[in-house]
């Protein structure tokens, strides 16, 4: 299963932003799958990838994303259905140039 994550970021060029979710992988410790990042209309930029989760069941993949979260944001903001549909969001994160970051996950029977 993949959780999907979105980070807002704090870069005048895509070169910048790519170095900016260069930091954010590495900090969060995953590979991370199919990045795309494209210009916010709010300005900056904005980063989408997936990130593959080896655990079996529904609530450890939970963990692992809230785990996975911690290791760039903290004070994040629960939202969805936690049995079958959640999205966390932070603005509070570790990493300099990195306005918002969200993950989001989905069930899929």
């Amino acid at each position: 299963m993949n959780s999907i994550w979105t980070i807002w970021l704090n870069a005048h060029d895509k070169p910048a932003a790519e170095r900016l979710l260069g930091r954010v992988s590495q900090q969060i410790g995953v590979e991370i799958l199919d990045a795309e990042i494209s210009p916010y209309h709010k300005g900056g930029y904005k980063a989408k990838f997936l990130v593959t989760h080896d655990a079996s069941g529904w609530s450890d993949i939970v963990v692992e994303c809230l785990k996975i979260g911690q290791r760039v944001a903290r004070e994040w903001r629960l939202y969805g259905d936690v049995l079958d549909d959640v999205n966390a969001i932070s603005n509070t994160t570790s990493v300099s140039g990195v306005d918002m970051i969200e993950w989001q996950l989905h069930r899929v029977e």
